[in-house]
């Protein structure tokens, strides 16, 4: 059996050159418009027909440092026939050009952190008519009270997906496009020093409902730690409470009890 194929790629990526108040010394930034630009194909010699393959075009750029776009595409060489089948002939042949749109995808994000600096922003400050007796209390129980100082986070993201295709149906050509809009929420909070809880969760905007959705609770217990990790919905929902050493090599000290959905 005859074999050998012929595969060529080629990346690149764009930036151009704009004025810069900031920088005292040329007065020129870069700012990157394409970061990753990628062109990918092959050509088998030994077919005896349909010996090129599609081109496949990706691309990616980050705007605004929260604002990123992917762009996928995949062109064909060759005309169709009326059932939408692939024929030996090239497009250039028959329509003058050199490739036909199959599919593409465009996937647009925005994510937003909100972290310790906008933390110190919303902090209140500490009222000064606290009696002497509330203050030992919160020194005696610091695990009961909230402290606004430890870092916690909040990640949005914003997904906005477009694809088009073309398909072929009792020789029928049916143009067809879907778009897939998801927004997702991560975040943890560090409620004290100890107690450590973390979400995932997001809406899907295609079904009208919660998509995957996790919670997890960590608390330091010295010498021992304990986890408690639960997905509440979906075909993966399950819960597992564990509580163990911390050294690795006591490792088989631990107490586990789990539950998924073949039990719920």
């Amino acid at each position: 059996q005859k074999s050998g194929r012929i595969n060529v790629s080629f990346g690149n990526n764009l930036e151009i050159k704009v004025r810069s108040r900031k920088d005292t010394v040329t007065g020129m930034k870069k700012v990157k418009v394409i970061e990753n630009l990628n062109f990918s194909g092959s050509y088998d010699l030994a077919r005896d027909s349909l010996k090129m393959s599609y081109l496949r075009v990706t691309g990616r750029t980050t705007l605004w440092k929260n604002f990123s776009i992917q762009y996928a595409s995949v062109w064909d060489p060759y005309a169709l026939d009326s059932a939408g089948r692939q024929t030996n002939k090239y497009e250039w042949t028959v329509d003058r050009r050199l490739f036909r749109l199959d599919n593409t995808t465009w996937r647009l994000s925005l994510n937003y952190r909100i972290g310790d600096k906008e933390i110190n922003k919303m902090k209140k400050k500490v009222p000064q008519d606290v009696s002497e007796e509330e203050m030992i209390e919160i020194e005696n129980n610091p695990d009961d009270f909230v402290d606004w100082d430890i870092p916690w986070s909040l990640n949005v993201r914003y997904t906005f997906a477009y694809t088009s295709k073309i398909d072929y149906i009792n020789f029928i050509r049916l143009p067809e496009k879907q778009i897939v809009q998801t927004l997702g929420l991560s975040g943890q909070l560090n409620i004290t020093p100890k107690w450590k809880f973390t979400f995932t969760t997001g809406w899907d905007f295609t079904n009208k409902g919660l998509s995957y959705t996790s919670v997890s609770i960590y608390r330091d217990l010295h010498c021992w730690e304990m986890r408690f990790n639960w997905i509440p919905i979906g075909p993966q929902q399950s819960w597992n409470f564990a509580i163990n050493v911390k050294a690795s090599i006591l490792q088989d000290m631990k107490l586990n009890r789990k539950k998924d959905f073949r039990d719920i």
